[in-house]
């Protein structure tokens, strides 16, 4: 693999590891203000009927299918004195910024009109795409240290439980604070784009002096990029337990929004502290996570995390209108506690798969998983949101102005589950994936090893 700059060293600057983290809290915010509250803000301020809602969610994923592994295959491409991701970190952030206006911020004209919204997806893919697929390739590229990798990707974890405090904890609270509806929204819209901004091109400034590799100056059809992915054993039991994950937490997601002011009678604002106390005690476990996985390895750190995480979901069953809010924060810190273990590890595992591939082929092709990465993130968030609101819907949701109305005890069931034993059973399920994963710092030296790793790459070992 040839390198081209400035920082080869195996130990990874703290100031470079947090520079690129801040850039995952552009994606944050976007991910965690849509998959939380777009549904419902279509659905009782926009007017759309909640089944129409949760279509145009799985829609506009179609569109992912072309673009995501097309912006792998451009920024592998790319020829760039900066490297091959960092232009597109720049103008993904303006992009991004621009979404977050589309989606809660829309002119009077275009309240009621399911075609404004279908256009305010697309351009919120194009925009995730555009940033998200070359940032998430750098990584591999960033360093070679197998728990190196692990120690960057804990800033990301990081990115991500700010931006979710930024969009979940922050956002209702400032929707409250201008009057609700949808100016509260549109102030919302206006304040996170602010932020998704500068996230993305503090990110930008911050990683000029990162390792990066050269592009390859072989061309790539996408036919070549999915038989690269079908090759790739390891990476494809990574995307399968992620797949798994992510549609359940697009469930729990899509849902508690609902859960919580609709079934237990509470507002934003306790939506708010909930996933505040989530962020805060899931900063605080990143620690002892990189430490148990130095010691037991990523693989079961990630099915321990994930066992914990399932179990803590389905309890929220069972919680009652007026159970005292220390019941509800006791779930919350243990949530917090359990994502941040799963969502490090999980993300620790990509980069070394994509390590694994430059070992086994010796091509830097980091942006061809990126981007199936990112499609599988995305794919598995708008079923798990679909399939959300067309559930709500056929077990009798109202939606709109209605929604403010009592609901019948169908809709609430449905609810209820679609925030506890659905995402939990999915849970369970990425664990499966995990079993079969073998590729852990001892095999992955092995293949760096030009004496003892040919006969594994030929021999289907892994």
């Amino acid at each position: 693999m040839t390198e081209k700059t400035p920082s080869g060293s195996a130990k990874l600057p703290f100031a470079l590891g947090l520079g690129w983290g801040i850039g995952t809290i552009n994606i944050a915010i976007l991910f965690n203000v849509k998959n939380v509250l777009l549904l419902k803000f279509l659905t009782d301020y926009m007017g759309i009927a909640i089944v129409l809602a949760g279509s145009l969610l799985g829609i506009a994923k179609l569109f992912d299918a072309v673009t995501d592994p097309l912006m792998g295959m451009i920024s592998d491409r790319t020829r760039s004195r900066i490297g091959r991701r960092r232009p597109y970190l720049l103008l993904g952030s303006l992009m991004c910024a621009a979404s977050m206006l589309f989606l809660f911020a829309p002119p009077a004209w275009a309240i009621g009109s399911p075609v404004y919204v279908l256009f305010g997806l697309l351009w919120y893919s194009a925009a995730y795409t555009v940033f998200n697929v070359p940032y998430l390739a750098m990584p591999a590229e960033m360093t070679k240290e197998y728990h190196e990798r692990s120690f960057l990707m804990s800033f990301r974890v990081a990115g991500i439980s700010v931006g979710q405090l930024l969009a979940i904890g922050f956002g209702p609270v400032l929707v409250s604070w201008f009057g609700g509806g949808l100016n509260g929204h549109a102030a919302l819209a206006w304040v996170l784009a602010g932020l998704v901004l500068a996230a993305g091109l503090t990110s930008y400034f911050s990683t000029a002096k990162a390792r990066f590799t050269k592009r390859e100056q072989r061309r790539y059809s996408l036919s070549e990029q999915f038989r690269a992915i079908a090759q790739n054993r390891p990476f494809l039991l990574v995307l399968g337990a992620k797949f798994c994950v992510l549609t359940g937490t697009a469930f729990f997601q899509s849902a508690i929004a609902f859960y919580m002011t609709t079934n237990l009678g509470l507002g934003y604002s306790a939506l708010g502290q909930l996933v505040t106390v989530m962020t805060i005690f899931g900063l605080l476990a990143l620690p002892i996570w990189l430490k148990l996985a130095r010691r037991i390895d990523k693989r079961k750190t990630a099915a321990l995390s994930l066992f914990f995480y399932a179990v803590i979901t389905a309890s929220w069953f069972f919680v009652e209108n007026g159970d005292p809010q220390w019941m509800l924060h006791a779930r919350g810190v243990l949530m917090g506690i359990s994502a941040s273990g799963l969502t490090l590890m999980l993300q620790s595992l990509l980069p070394d798969t994509i390590a694994f591939d430059a070992a086994r082929t010796g091509e830097n092709r980091e942006g061809i998983y990126a981007g199936a990465y990112t499609f599988a993130e995305k794919i598995a968030y708008a079923i798990g949101a679909a399939i959300t609101g067309i559930f709500l819907g056929m077990m009798g949701y109202i939606s709109g102005a209605a929604a403010t109305m009592a609901q019948p005890e169908s809709a609430l069931f449905a609810i209820a589950l679609s925030a506890s034993f659905i995402p939990a059973i999915l849970f369970i399920g990425s664990i499966a994936f995990l079993y079969w994963y073998r590729l852990d710092e001892k095999l992955l030296a092995t293949f760096d090893n030009p004496t003892t790793g040919s006969d594994l790459k030929t021999s289907g070992a892994i």
